[in-house]
């Protein structure tokens, strides 16, 4: 992982492996040991929030406006954030485009098996996809 000064007080994490620039919130925990579970579960304890990380459990890429929602765009911004801050979504822009996926890897590494709990309580028997060696990037 390669870590470069962007634009707009942004870090630019490029995955070497993957080809992919995400870009990451000041704000976002980039270690494993900076996530902090009273906040995770926080930003899980809401039914829209929960809809967002269940949509990117499969362990692609949505932009916010792909994801169907019952709130307005502005909350959907909220809910984007509280999940970023959390640490528990990353996002990546290319163009006027933001493309979120879960952190799964920091997560399960942090709190393994917390989200496939989470997910499973939700009916979503699914076990979590995606990349689990993300943890080496973060």
């Amino acid at each position: 992982m390669t870590c470069v000064a962007g634009l707009s007080s942004f870090l630019v994490d490029v995955d070497t492996a993957g080809g992919r620039d995400w870009a990451l919130d000041p704000l976002v925990p980039t270690g494993v040991d900076a996530l902090d579970l009273a906040t995770i579960l926080h930003a899980l304890s809401d039914p829209v929030r929960l809809l967002i990380v269940s949509q990117l459990a499969d362990g692609g890429e949505l932009t916010c406006g792909s994801i169907d929602l019952p709130v307005a765009k502005s909350t959907c911004s909220h809910h984007f954030r509280v999940l970023r801050e959390a640490g528990l979504v990353a996002q990546r822009v290319d163009g006027k485009c933001r493309f979120n996926r879960l952190r799964i890897g920091p997560v399960q590494q942090r709190f393994p098996g917390l989200l496939d709990a989470v997910l499973r309580a939700q009916g979503l028997p699914q076990p979590l996809r995606g990349d689990r060696s993300e943890a080496a990037r973060a």
